[in-house]
């Protein structure tokens, strides 16, 4: 069986049991309009149930293999319902699962046709890239690179092929990953050292960026290392992968938690032994599909849990690595 790179723990998930007391809790409030609501279709994933890292769906409790690729990965797929895309990085088989300088963006149809490549590894003169996501409407593609003059993780922007790329970050000294769109378009979050503070990754905030000015607006602010965050459909709430205990296992313990945007109060989704990553919202709001790694098997699968009650359901088995699910 293929094995994780520890390097899946540093730049794309960066990889909790202690929650300092400081930190304000809130009460939960249904994240999506009600004129807005969807129920959940399926779950996009990566696993390597057969040896390579290949695209998956889960409808009900039918998995459907999507992609064939054999020699090389597949990974990371994020699904527009506006476009009925998908889009996913393919890197050579056998390498780390992200291999961010050898990653080309692809995109297809969700039953896996009209397969196409948009950004060729090298292409726009990116020494890596990776971690891209639609806008709501379907036109612009959200990324993170590395610019071989600038030698820092930026944000860029490029159209629905991939093409035209605009830089949206403006300090060249630091990093900027794991973007997303805002919930109207308007603007990019994502995560980076906030301005004026010392340049320590362990420093790291989800914070927005203004399309308009480039200015940036922190959200987060709970002294844990952040990653990956995603937005509520409303726009009200915030989820985010955050490293509670730094010290667990080696590795650190990583958590999900949610702030309201309006006051900055956040909560703890979930925190306990296993270490919790990659949370996305349901289409209805109403649960938040995530990344569970098993500390006891080093084994990754999916899971999804009720915001109204915490309860949790894992969806996929624990027998390999099953991960990055993003919910339709």
């Amino acid at each position: 069986m293929r094995k994780i790179s520890p390097y899946l723990f540093t730049v794309l998930i960066a990889l909790g049991s202690v929650i300092t007391s400081c930190e304000k809790q809130d009460s939960f409030i249904p994240v999506a309009n009600q004129d807005q609501e969807q129920e959940l279709s399926g779950v996009l994933y990566t696993s390597n149930a057969n040896a390579s890292f290949e695209i998956y769906k889960l409808e009900g409790e039918t998995a459907t293999q999507l992609t064939q690729e054999s020699s090389v990965d597949a990974w990371w797929a994020r699904y527009c319902p506006s476009n009925k895309r998908v889009l996913y990085y393919t890197s050579a088989d056998g390498r780390d699962i992200n291999d961010y300088e050898a990653a080309s963006l692809r995109t297809m149809d969700l039953d896996g046709g009209s397969d196409r490549l948009l950004i060729e590894s090298g292409a726009h003169g990116w020494d890596q890239h990776g971690l891209a996501n639609w806008s709501h409407n379907g036109t612009q593609i959200v990324m993170a690179a590395v610019d071989t003059e600038i030698g820092k993780w930026q944000i860029y922007i490029t159209d629905a092929e991939g093409q035209n790329p605009e830089r949206v970050s403006s300090r060249k000294e630091v990093d900027y990953l794991d973007p997303i769109f805002d919930h109207d378009d308007a603007s990019i979050i994502c995560v980076t050292i906030p301005e004026g503070e010392e340049t320590d990754e362990s420093n790291y905030e989800v914070i927005r960026i203004n399309l308009n000015d480039s200015t940036e607006e922190r959200l987060t602010n709970n002294n844990h290392k952040d990653h990956h965050p995603d937005i509520s459909s409303n726009g009200e709430f915030l989820v985010f992968e955050s490293l509670v205990d730094p010290d667990y296992l080696s590795i650190g313990k990583w958590g999900i938690k949610e702030v309201r945007l309006s006051n900055g109060n956040e909560r703890e989704v979930l925190v306990d032994h296993d270490i919790n990553l990659f949370p996305r919202y349901t289409p209805d709001g109403e649960s938040i599909i995530f990344t569970r790694l098993k500390v006891e098997t080093f084994n990754m699968t999916v899971g999804q849990l009720n915001r109204a009650n915490d309860h949790i359901e894992i969806i996929l088995p624990d027998d390999g690595h099953h991960m990055n699910g993003d919910p339709y």
